[in-house]
């Protein structure tokens, strides 16, 4: 029995890593072939209308050259090819100027010629270009005509230098000789032939018809615009290859987990209002809602033997959107009956006050520093309750905020001092999550003395700014750590495309947990 054909997803994957490219930067490819067949129509519209006509040569001998025999005269001359040189040269271009009163350099003339011969035949064709339809036909008639006279008195020179010839050997022939009586007269008969052709010249060429008036060619703002579209459509996407080979950031969901070797978490899209408030109270930013609850439950799961405590959010560089992610998963845990510590570490750039709506003094500094206990540090604002579950947020203190403070002068060795681990402590004591803020990796060096203190820690990028070498540094930072618990990654700013083509819900909501679930 023959195996069961199994149709992988794979050729749909190639197929979409193939599009993606032209799709990303479509606008670009676009504007591209827009701009591009634009000015080439307008480019060609512009230009002088140019018409062409066309007429044909007819290269013979004549019976007179045959009857008076001189036909090896001519031989060299019949070859077609000789022809269309003789109908480019300077004399015949002088000829048709002065005949069609053009005011130029003649040799300008030749540029409107086209002369092609017809192999095994005696046909010349003669086609030139111009202005009018009636300038086109003038040229081909005047060239044709010029032809015919220029090549009828390169015959006739032939013929009176032929009889030049004749003379001098007969004048050279003694008179009288019995000897030469027969080459005299031979001579003699040959000069009286020379003498007719000069006064009959030989017709060896004949144009066929009259040219008529041209038929245009030129401009064609149509054709050279469709051209135009198809090339630049060619250049266009090849860019987009190659600019998407040479973009060093991470512009897809999957790739975040690819270079940060981690499982993607949770993907959240593109938020227009990150903090945002109903009647005074915290509520979840509803573009995140559904990812941050798959995202709660994912770190759940990952942390059944053991329990994430505290958990650090961090990212490689500043602007990826990790205190959105932290006001966010705070108030997730805390809809689910948690009690939630929200730790600011960023003592630098600090933003948890202004995400929870709370003062940011005092704070974990003055904590620090002796200057106020711990319960002065503690802030707890108010969070809007789901249906069903409001009971769950009259718990006074189940969200607890600690802002960062003044800003000290040394703000890594106040992170990793010894007061901070036994704040750490106390904290993971009274609470079920504690969730740190701290700086970006790669921004200062606060964070790293804190990597190895927590449970775990998420990383967050964004995608179409976090950058390949970033990773790469931070990876280098993370593995130089020793033992650090890195639960994975989320990845922010995802397109709504990525998030639900193709898989229905796709990572939005519930495939944050099928992500993990097959990195894991």
């Amino acid at each position: 029995m023959p195996p069961p054909v199994v149709h992988s997803e794979q050729e749909d994957l190639d197929l979409r890593e193939l599009v993606r490219p032209v799709w990303n930067r479509r606008w670009l490819i676009l504007a591209i072939v827009v701009i591009s067949t634009t000015a080439l129509y307008y480019v060609e519209a512009r230009k002088a209308e140019v018409y062409l006509s066309s007429t044909k040569i007819y290269v013979q001998s004549s019976q007179v050259e045959d009857i008076l025999g001189i036909q090896s005269l001519l031989d060299g001359d019949r070859n077609t090819t000789n022809q269309a040189e003789l109908l480019r040269s300077r004399a015949v271009a002088t000829v048709v100027a002065k005949r069609t009163g053009y005011r130029g350099d003649p040799a300008a003339l030749l540029g409107l010629l086209t002369v092609a011969p017809q192999t095994g035949s005696d046909f010349v064709s003669i086609s030139t270009t111009g202005g009018t339809p009636q300038e086109a036909a003038a040229f081909s008639n005047a060239f044709a005509k010029a032809f015919i006279e220029v090549r009828g008195a390169a015959v006739r020179n032939k013929v009176v230098a032929g009889r030049q010839i004749a003379e001098r050997q007969l004048a050279q022939l003694p008179k009288g000789d019995l000897n030469s009586r027969a080459a005299r007269s031979t001579l003699s008969n040959q000069i009286k032939r020379y003498r007719a052709i000069e006064a009959f010249p030989a017709g060896n060429a004949e144009q066929i018809d009259e040219a008529l008036p041209g038929s245009k060619i030129a401009p064609k703002p149509r054709a050279r615009a469709v051209f135009g579209f198809a090339i630049s459509l060619v250049v266009a996407v090849m860019l987009a290859f190659l600019l998407e080979r040479l973009d060093r950031r991470v512009r897809r969901m999957e790739q975040m987990g690819e270079v940060y070797g981690l499982p993607v978490l949770a993907a959240l899209p593109h938020a227009s209002e990150t903090a945002p408030t109903d009647s005074g109270e915290l509520v979840l930013v509803p573009d995140f809602r559904e990812a941050v609850r798959g995202l709660r439950t994912n770190l759940q799961l990952a942390s059944i033997d053991r329990p994430l405590k505290t958990l650090l959010v961090t990212s490689a560089v500043p602007s990826e959107g990790k205190s959105t992610l932290v006001r966010s998963l705070a108030l997730a845990y805390r809809e689910a009956g948690q009690r939630v510590c929200v730790l600011e570490c960023d003592l630098r750039k600090p933003s948890v006050g202004r995400n929870f709506g709370v003062e940011n003094d005092p704070g974990l500094t003055d904590y620090l520093a002796g200057g106020v206990q711990l319960e002065d540090t503690l802030q707890y604002p108010k969070a809007a309750g789901m249906r069903g579950v409001n009971s769950l947020f009259e718990d006074e203190g189940g969200l607890a905020v600690i802002t960062s403070g003044p800003k000290p002068p040394n703000p890594p060795s106040v992170l990793s001092s010894l007061r901070m681990l036994e704040l750490l402590a106390d904290l993971r004591r009274d609470y079920d999550l504690v969730i740190i803020d701290t700086p970006p990796l790669l921004a200062v060096a606060d964070t790293m003395s804190l990597l190895k203190e927590v449970d775990g820690a998420l990383l967050i990028g964004r995608i179409g700014r976090t950058r390949r070498d970033s990773v790469e540094r931070v990876r280098e930072m993370i593995g130089r750590a020793g033992d650090i618990n890195m639960v994975g990654v989320i990845a922010n700013d995802v397109p709504l495309t990525e998030l639900t083509g193709g898989y229905g819900y796709g990572y939005y909501g519930y495939g944050g947990y099928r992500a993990y679930s097959e990195a894991t």
